[in-house]
Formats: structure tokens, sequence, C-alpha cells
């Protein structure tokens, strides 16, 4: 587009590329388990029992989601002798959105040298994406998130190609 314009000029804004990646998911599944060995098997991957609606009403700020992202209150241990009544991943943790940039120049040296600048944004709205919540009913962090994924890495990179 910098047709007519001076050599110095087409080298350093001409020839740009931006490329993008963009993710949007839905949560994780999760399980909210017991913690104890009340099926008396000796065995772990024991459900808790639910005996309310775990869901808050309403929209909620992110730290009140951190801090007890389902109600704790809704779930007890399972009964002695059974696994517990809930069900394998019933739950859905919170969503992941990411938007990852680039920006590459190639630079022709010679005609077999090239050289590429590189710019890249990983993670690039520095958007928050937490784990699931800790689901054993016996952790002190029972329906809180402790963890969430990588904020925003920045990269520069100069390769020659010959």
């Amino acid at each position: 587009p910098f047709k007519g314009r001076s050599p110095a000029m087409k080298l350093l804004i001409g020839g740009w590329n931006l490329n993008s990646i963009v993710c949007y998911n839905s949560g994780r599944p999760f399980t909210v388990g017991s913690g104890v060995d009340n099926a008396r098997t000796g065995a772990g991957g024991q459900r808790a029992d639910i005996i309310s609606d775990p869901y808050f009403s309403g929209d909620r700020s992110h730290n009140d989601m951190i801090n007890e992202y389902l109600k704790r209150a809704a779930f007890v241990p399972n009964a002695v002798g059974t696994y517990g009544t809930l069900g394998r991943n019933t739950y859905i943790g919170p969503g992941f959105a990411n938007v990852d940039l680039g920006i590459v120049k190639n630079f022709t040296v010679k005609e077999r040298f090239r050289t590429q600048f590189r710019f890249e944004a990983f993670n690039a709205l520095n958007h928050a994406n937490f784990s699931n919540p800790t689901a054993s009913l016996n952790s002190g962090n029972n329906m809180r998130i402790t963890s969430a994924g990588e904020p925003r890495i920045l990269q520069l990179a100069l390769r020659l190609a010959f």
C-alpha cells in the first residue's frame, strides 16, 4: 500500500503481517467427591450426596465466585454403605477465553538471506482463566478456586534464514 514512497519507508512500514488465534470454551466438568470412605470398600472415588440447590442466584463478582463456586452447604458426605448420589462430572467449571496475537515482518537482506522479526502476545487481553474449584468435601478449600491459567506472555524473536 506504500507505492511511490521511499525505499526506507517501504522497508519500515510495509509488508507487516498480523495473525491471531481466538479461543472461547465452556468450562471443564468436575465431580464433587465426599473425601471419605463411607462405602467401606477401601477405594476412593466416592461422591457426595446433594441435599439442596448448589447454585447461587443472580450475578456474582469474580471474588465471590473464587471464594465459593457452588454452595458448600448443598453437599454432605455420602451415607454409610453408599457411593453417593451425585453423578460423575455433574458440574461445569468456569469458562476459558483466550486471544493470541502475532505481528511478523520479513526483510530480504540478499537473495539467499532473509530475516524475520516477530512479536507475539499470548493471552493478549490478559483475561483471567480460572481452574475448576477444589471439589472434595474434606478439603479446607472446598468449592474454592485456588489456581488460574497463564497471564499475558510477550515474546520477541529474530530469525535468520539462509
